[in-house]
């Protein structure tokens, strides 16, 4: 996939394809063509920043998949759950980036808050040396030092069942909020 143009190809074609589309769509008042036009505007520039964030394709499915489920918790628990792509924690003397981080909203900083670092492990950069495994254990035990609860996924599960993986995150916070 070429970061530039997303996964779907070259945002500018896909939003021409879409205007000419609305445009014949004689049924559609001029305003409510626009505000489609608007919203799908949106939402492919949204969706093409949040891919160019992400450190590869499955954790932006990963991100993608938790949108859902983090909305549903927000909802049904009144909680204000957020997602941080790419997001730098300093720990132990170690700067670290989490694929993606979960936490409560205005509760960042605070080691009681939930806070869960989510790890996409793609084959070619997790486990595949001894010297990887024994990276990522040690950078998990710094990060649990530090109040964080460690998920890890790997691109198998997560391209094969995003939805799946989303949900353990949900029933991993509905644990730790205590419903």
């Amino acid at each position: 996939m070429d970061r530039t143009t997303g996964r779907f190809g070259d945002t500018e074609e896909m939003l021409k394809s879409i205007e000419e589309k609305l445009t014949k769509t004689e049924e559609l008042p001029y305003l409510a063509k626009s505000l489609i036009y608007e919203d799908v505007c949106f939402s492919l520039h949204y969706l093409s920043n949040k891919y160019k964030e992400c450190g590869s394709p499955i954790e932006f499915l990963m991100f993608m998949n938790l949108r859902g489920t983090l909305d549903f918790i927000n909802d049904y628990y009144g909680t204000q759950f957020y997602q941080q792509l790419q997001a730098r924690v300093k720990t132990n003397g170690h700067n670290y980036r989490i694929d993606i981080l979960v936490a409560e909203s205005f509760r960042e900083n605070d080691k009681n808050a939930t806070r869960i670092a989510i790890e996409c492990d793609g084959h070619d950069f997790h486990e595949k040396t001894k010297e990887q495994a024994q990276h990522d254990k040690q950078r998990d035990r710094y990060l649990q030092m530090e109040g964080f609860k460690v998920m890890r996924f790997t691109g198998s599960e997560i391209y094969n069942h995003p939805s799946k993986c989303a949900t353990d995150v949900g029933s991993m916070i509905e644990s730790l909020i205590g419903s």
